[in-house]
């Protein structure tokens, strides 16, 4: 028996039938076919889900038959403090009935991080000018089904409802949705390539991922990366990027390890004095919802124009 969505502040409890003995994000999967095992994998480790009464917070747990699973997720927290968010420079660039395109600035942190709860961010946008988003989603990211870096521009989708939360999961695990990103890069890459090391966490510098010659005994995650030269500059290059996979600091990862880093990326390039941010930015969405194309483009941002002008 399959169901549908799963809401803040309900409690689902679950029966195993007869003979199953499968993971639990694998099973729950079946259970929800509209959600995505990341999702259950995150939910599980956020301490939402008991198998007969006790709590699990491993993904790869199994379950059999006659366990019974409940799976809890909290109302929202009330939160009364009124935060100024009308000059975080967020554009909405459509509007439908299940979510929102809107244009990220840079600069802009997606939603709180551990360290930094006091920074201002994108949820906090979404929470005072979306309507009923508390139910949607996580309740410390509610709409959030993808991010940005905080210094990276560019469209963003924002889920308004539970279903558009639920189907918009399914088309990123599938890979369905075509992202395309423009970076500014040191020096001259060859005019189109591939780059497919696998990305994981660095193993000395924990804020900081690294890629791999291969996969190893380290968590690492296949990643793949595909560019082409829009355009020459004398020591810099305007590239068009398409993503195979979607892994943290992906692009800027894979950059760097072939010798071209992002221009004005601190982490993983060097600084510059006229680009003090990544210049990196998400201009070009695709994806089909519910049988209809949608394509939307956003420009290049006045930063990186302005720096593109002195290249010129």
């Amino acid at each position: 028996m399959t169901r549908t969505l799963i809401k803040q502040g309900e409690q689902l409890t679950i029966t195993v039938p007869d003979d199953i003995k499968q993971r639990i994000d694998h099973f729950l999967l079946t259970q929800f076919p509209m959600y995505s095992r990341s999702f259950f994998q995150r939910t599980v480790e956020q301490g939402q889900i008991t198998i007969n009464n006790k709590l699990v917070t491993k993904a790869g747990h199994l379950v059999k038959e006659g366990d019974f699973i409940t799976i809890l997720v909290p109302e929202a927290s009330s939160n009364n403090e009124v935060i100024n968010t009308a000059d975080l420079g967020v554009q909405i660039l459509y509007e439908h009935p299940h979510f929102l395109i809107i244009n990220k600035p840079a600069g802009l942190l997606v939603h709180p991080i551990h360290g930094r709860p006091e920074e201002v961010t994108l949820t906090d946008w979404i929470k005072q000018n979306i309507e009923n988003i508390s139910r949607v989603g996580y309740i410390d990211r509610p709409g959030i089904i993808h991010r940005l870096d905080k210094h990276t521009s560019g469209l963003m989708i924002i889920a308004r409802t539970s279903y558009g939360y639920a189907q918009f999961s399914k088309l990123f695990f599938n890979r369905t949705i075509e992202k395309i990103y423009y970076a500014i890069a040191r020096n001259h890459p060859s005019q189109s390539g591939t780059i497919d090391f696998p990305i994981g966490r660095h193993p000395t510098q924990r804020t900081k991922m690294t890629t791999f010659s291969s996969p190893t005994t380290t968590k690492t995650r296949h990643a793949v990366t595909h560019y082409k030269v829009a355009q020459y500059f004398k020591d810099a290059a305007l590239l068009r990027i398409t993503l195979e996979t979607g892994r943290t600091h992906q692009i800027r990862v894979h950059l760097a390890a072939i010798g071209h880093p992002i221009i004005g990326d601190v982490v993983y390039g060097t600084i510059s004095a006229d680009m003090p941010r990544p210049a990196l930015h998400a201009s070009e969405l695709r994806f089909i919802f519910d049988g209809k194309e949608y394509t939307f483009k956003a420009e290049l941002p006045l930063d990186m124009q302005a720096y593109i002008k002195t290249l010129s």
